[in-house]
């Protein structure tokens, strides 16, 4: 009875010495007999000889195989006119016919057919076709020089059943991910030709291309890392059914990582399932038993004792193990002991303190899925949130809120900064018309005397202003210049936090003091500083206070000679437009800085956009990876398991539909408008379009049908 398949190693291009090997190996060890005890002992499954253009040596190797735990398939490397082929065969039999069809030349260097007569010959003795080392200079694609007719030719023959590459940077070779857009082409057009599934791809192998015994099972780069397959028997028809379900079955070892972190196994103490104790297998665990046997009691508490928290009610009930201990492998191969007692918290055996205590796993209860998924075509934040808790992104999420939180402060300074600066023009015409009378003023018999007037009342509110202005910028230096918190911050520090860098941090602790000392004393030195140019300056200004007592002397002498010669003037309605003068320049000058200060908010808001554009950015590109990551795994899993995990940036967001909704008052049929903007347009890009007064996206939006929204 089979024990179901599983994964083997394989080396599928090998070369022989002899007569009836290649024309080129010099490597006389290089025996049928010995590349097969070679292959055994080096871990390897399946092995073929491919000998250029000659098939003597295969015999003799599966002959030497037989009671091996091997399987050696019949093999050659043809060295066609447009590169080199590789071709396999069921029996030698068939491997025999098939070289028999070939036209090869006298030193067995050249075959003077092309790779679809190959092909076509292979079809007809149930051969397979593997383009040979297809990055190299001897592969199709140097050969024949041009992503033309030819290639496609080629790529679409469905006697094609892959590729072998040398290098694993090539892995991405003709697939949907592959940069170059011609190769994509040609993949494309094999998959339409040959009607193969949306998540077909084209096999890839990794072989050692050995002319030598020692480089039998490595690869290019000297690695022991070559193909693994998944097969149930060590078979052709195998073989052949793993390269038709490649995504699953076929693997380079470059691409598996050296070690996978792995749960080895849990012990339960009290409860339940007193006693219990249970090793994981490698691959998949299955635990059987019937109702009420403690099967969700021993999945939740692996949950629980791995710092995953369980809703589940079994934890800490009356059946819930007294002490749970689980044995954990990292990926670098150290073994760490958790253990959890009822009621309380996990804790790492082996250090407590700083010791591993949370491993994230992917585990859902019973019903958890259904209950997750049940609501989700109505309301896909459930969906949402379900797949970004796979995702560690809390810290971009986190500054995500915190630059929203600052955009809708900014928002609201705005606001109010808008509303003053709103009062410029209506203080700037009123000024205007105040200067008017004061000109008029001027202009009067009493035009001297309106003259001195203003004068006086001008320099009293440049001396009140002066004063005031640079007490509260005395006050602002005082502020910053008292604020030490970094350098207390960075004194508290010890060299025991510090583990690359102790011979720096010694320094950098030192200049830190150095700089905290400058500040300190600039900072004591320029409060002195300010201290007497103050006192200088109010001396100053109680001196030009005294000059008043001149203007007012010259005033009330314009004042009798006015009186004396008859000529009006009214001195209150002088003093009147003269202060009301004054207080629209003093309240310009504050809002022209208003405005200034508005220009500066508008500046932080665009830089605070910019950030919060590229947070979502890149939240949509963990989102975005780590659905290609899903896509891999669902199609490299299960064979014919449809199932495509896909995000759209920007295009969910029901708050902006019901915000149209409002703003617009859209009502019965026209609601749905809303929907189709909010699917097409993130608020940030129809903002945009509106500001642009760019009205030519919203008229392409159509609905199911195409039909113009």
């Amino acid at each position: 009875m089979s024990s179901g398949a599983k994964f083997v190693r394989a080396d599928l291009h090998i070369h022989s010495f002899g007569d009836e090997g290649s024309f080129d190996v010099t490597d006389i060890t290089m025996t049928p007999e010995n590349i097969v005890d070679t292959a055994v002992s080096k871990g390897l499954s399946i092995i073929s000889i491919t000998d250029h253009n000659a098939i003597g040596n295969v015999k003799d190797a599966i002959k030497h195989s037989e009671n091996k735990p091997i399987l050696v398939i019949p093999g050659i490397e043809v060295s066609t006119t447009q590169g080199h082929l590789l071709v396999y065969f069921e029996s030698f039999i068939d491997l025999q016919n098939f070289r028999g069809k070939l036209n090869i030349s006298a030193d067995k260097e050249r075959c003077s057919q092309g790779i679809i007569d190959c092909l076509n010959y292979a079809h007809t003795y149930n051969g397979i076709g593997i383009l040979a080392h297809i990055e190299l200079t001897s592969g199709f694609e140097k050969t024949i020089g041009r992503f033309g007719p030819h290639m496609e030719d080629i790529l679409k023959h469905p006697t094609l059943y892959g590729m072998e590459i040398s290098s694993k940077g090539c892995s991405n070779y003709y697939t949907e991910d592959d940069e170059n857009q011609d190769r994509k082409r040609l993949f494309n057009a094999r998959k339409d030709a040959l009607f193969l599934p949306k998540d077909y791809d084209i096999p890839k192998l990794m072989s050692s291309d050995a002319h030598t015994l020692s480089k039998l099972g490595t690869n290019a780069d000297g690695e022991t890392k070559l193909t693994r397959i998944k097969i149930e028997t060590l078979t052709f028809h195998s073989f052949k059914i793993a390269l038709n379900s490649s995504n699953s079955r076929i693997r380079l070892e470059n691409l598996i990582p050296e070690r996978i972190p792995k749960f080895l196994g849990i012990k339960i103490a009290g409860g339940l399932l007193d006693k219990q104790v249970v090793s994981f297998s490698h691959n998949l665990t299955c635990i059987i038993g019937g109702r009420g046997a403690g099967k969700s009691t021993l999945l939740e508490s692996l949950r629980e004792t791995s710092g995953n928290k369980s809703e589940a009610r079994v934890v800490d009930s009356d059946v819930w193990p007294e002490k749970i201990t689980l044995f954990y492998e990292d990926e670098t191969g150290q073994v760490h002991t958790l253990t959890r007692e009822k009621n309380s918290e996990v804790v790492n055996v082996d250090d407590p303190v700083k010791g591993l205590s949370h491993v994230p796993i992917e585990s859902y209860g019973q019903g958890e899925t259904a209950e997750t998924i049940q609501h989700s075509d109505d309301n896909p934040q459930i969906l949402i949130d379900f797949l970004d808790s796979f995702i560690d992104f809390q810290s971009l999420k986190s500054e995500e809120i915190e630059v929203r939180e600052l955009l809708l402060q900014n928002q609201s300074d705005i606001n109010k900064l808008r509303f003053e600066v709103s009062n410029i023009p209506e203080s700037e015409r009123q000024k205007k018309i105040l200067e008017d009378k004061q000109d008029q003023l001027k202009k009067d018999k009493a035009g001297e005397l309106v003259k001195y007037q203003i004068a006086l009342l001008k320099e009293r509110d440049i001396r009140k202003n002066i004063i005031t202005d640079l007490t509260e910028l005395i006050k602002r230096y005082r502020t910053i210049f008292s604020d030490n918190s970094v350098f207390q911050s960075f004194e508290q520090l010890t060299d025991d936090e510090i583990i690359v860098g102790k011979e720096y941090f010694s320094k950098v602790k030192q200049l830190v003091y150095d700089f905290s000392q400058i500040v300190a004393s600039k900072s004591s030195e320029l409060s002195i500083e300010l201290e007497t140019k103050v006192k200088e300056l109010k001396t100053e200004i109680d001196g030009w206070s005294t000059k008043e007592k001149q203007i007012q002397d010259k005033i009330d002498e314009k004042k009798k000679d006015l009186e004396t010669r008859g000529i009006p003037f009214d001195l209150g309605k002088i003093n009147q437009i003269a202060q009301e003068l004054l207080y629209y320049q003093e309240r310009l000058r504050k809002l022209q800085l208003t405005n200034t200060q508005l220009q500066q908010e508008l500046s932080t808001r665009n830089e605070l956009l910019k950030r919060r554009k590229d947070l979502k950015s890149r939240i949509f590109y963990k989102r975005y990876l780590f659905a290609e990551i899903v896509n891999s795994n669902l199609k490299n899993t299960v064979d014919g398991f449809f199932v495509t995990l896909k995000y759209q940036q920007g295009t969910y967001s029901p708050q902006f539909a019901d915000h149209l909704k409002n703003v617009m008052d859209w009502r019965t049929s026209r609601v749905v408008k809303s929907e189709y903007i909010e699917r097409c347009f993130s608020p940030l890009d129809l903002a945009q379009f509106v500001k642009n007064k760019n009205l030519d996206a919203l008229k392409n939006i159509k609905d199911e049908e195409l039909s113009r929204v």
